[in-house]
């Protein structure tokens, strides 16, 4: 029974789902470019729109920020400083709450070689609610034979007529998703035929191999529909750039040590440091202990209790272990069904808890819904005793449940399935 219940679970994903990009309120990342003897920085931003206020006007809904930047050299002078305004306008008032739409935008500036201390401020312009961003330290002078990798997403998007790469933005972080992300590596030398890429997680090597494929390009990073895309540039150097492609299938959640080098010159290289990270990662998968709990609405007792007895060492490995043998593709570090099954916990514990309980997942209308999704159809009543009555209708598969409120507090049990 509770095979088939991952099974329903499973199915509802595919059928339902969407791909979910923890909730920051700011993400920022800084890209410089060489343009003879001046550089061509930009600083890229994107805020959540939930994080931001939309106020209605006519049939839309518009949010804003005044986004501002100040520079500073290394004698601690500031040097430069700008400021504008973005504008976002949305046509239904859901979105305005999704932490999974954006508003993103470019701040520009060229700078002569040196090394600089950048601060960056965003005030909502319906709240004047400042968004704190941390500041960046960048050097033009920098003598790396491999620049800072962009990570873009795999799929590239129309721009006009072009396919243009569609930039992650999220902090130079790689997210942690169902989907894929690619790492572009700008290298300066025309004669690399190739690079070789390792990654490291916590000392075991989980990605290596030699990248040969590349293209040659002047870029600049501009807008297109709401997103930063990487376009072609008059005003920027010609590099060569290798693909290190769909890259994040194989990266784990945590801090990712890459080491580049020449394919044919080894000697010639450079690491990074990128965070891979789980962006709105479901709350119930914060705490382990209480991530276990809930899976008491899938597998046995003696499972549970089991895995409860692992090593502290051992405990969050044998959960995702657990967690592997049904994802539905292994082939990837990202478990879809993992996922979908904790982000419906956290929906069921913020919107079925009885009025006493902060347990809504262990609620009848929880498990009912962790199990099955949003119902297709929902009937709200009152009974002939004045009790609150619930029905929620299914088509695929075809049932009717239905429940009440006996006491009044919120806590509606399940009296009826068909």
């Amino acid at each position: 029974m509770k095979k088939y219940f991952l099974l329903l679970i499973l199915f509802q994903y595919t059928v339902l789902s969407q791909p979910q990009s923890v909730g920051e309120l700011l993400f920022t990342e800084l890209h410089n470019f060489k343009s003879g003897e001046v550089n061509r920085s930009y600083l890229l931003y994107k805020i959540p729109f939930s994080n931001l206020v939309f106020q209605k006007e006519g049939n839309i809904f518009k949010a804003g920020v005044k986004a501002g930047v100040e520079i500073f050299n290394d004698s601690s002078r500031s040097v430069y400083r700008d400021y504008t305004e973005k504008i976002i306008s949305v046509d239904e008032f859901e979105l305005t709450n999704d932490k999974n739409s954006y508003l993103q935008g470019i701040i520009e500036f060229s700078l002569p070689s040196g090394k600089y201390k950048i601060y960056s401020s965003f005030t909502d312009i319906n709240s004047i609610r400042e968004l704190k961003s941390k500041p960046h330290t960048l050097k033009t002078d920098s003598t790396n034979i491999i620049t800072n990798p962009i990570i873009v997403h795999s799929d590239k998007i129309l721009c006009d007529t072009l396919q243009l790469f569609n930039i992650a933005n999220f902090s130079g972080t790689i997210p942690f998703s169902s989907e894929l992300f690619s790492i572009l590596i700008p290298v300066a030398e025309e004669n690399s035929d190739g690079l070789e890429i390792k990654a490291h997680y916590e000392g075991e090597v989980i990605f290596n191999e030699i990248i040969t494929e590349y293209f040659h390009s002047p870029f600049e990073f501009t807008i297109c529909n709401n997103k930063v895309v990487l376009n072609n540039s008059a005003n920027t150097k010609n590099l060569k750039y290798f693909i290190a492609k769909d890259i994040s299938a194989k990266l784990k959640e945590g801090i990712v040590s890459i080491k580049i080098s020449y394919k044919s010159e080894p000697e010639k290289q450079d690491s990074f440091q990128i965070p891979v990270i789980w962006i709105n990662k479901p709350h119930a998968l914060l705490d382990l202990e209480k991530s276990i709990q809930h899976l008491k609405l899938i597998e046995s007792s003696e499972l549970i209790d089991k895995l409860e007895r692992s090593s502290r060492d051992n405990l969050e490995k044998d959960f995702y272990s657990l967690w592997k043998k049904y994802d539905p593709t292994p082939e990837t570090e990202f478990n879809e069904l993992m996922h979908e099954f904790y982000k419906r916990v956290d929906y069921a514990e913020l919107n079925f808890r009885p009025l006493a309980s902060k347990n809504g997942a262990k609620s009848d209308r929880g498990k009912i819904y962790i199990q099955f999704g949003n119902p297709d159809s929902m009937v709200r009543f009152t009974d002939e005793y004045g009790r609150m009555v619930e029905t929620w209708m299914y088509s695929n598969p075809q049932r009717s449940l239905m429940f009440v409120d006996k006491r009044g507090n919120g806590n509606f049990t399940l009296v009826n399935s068909q």
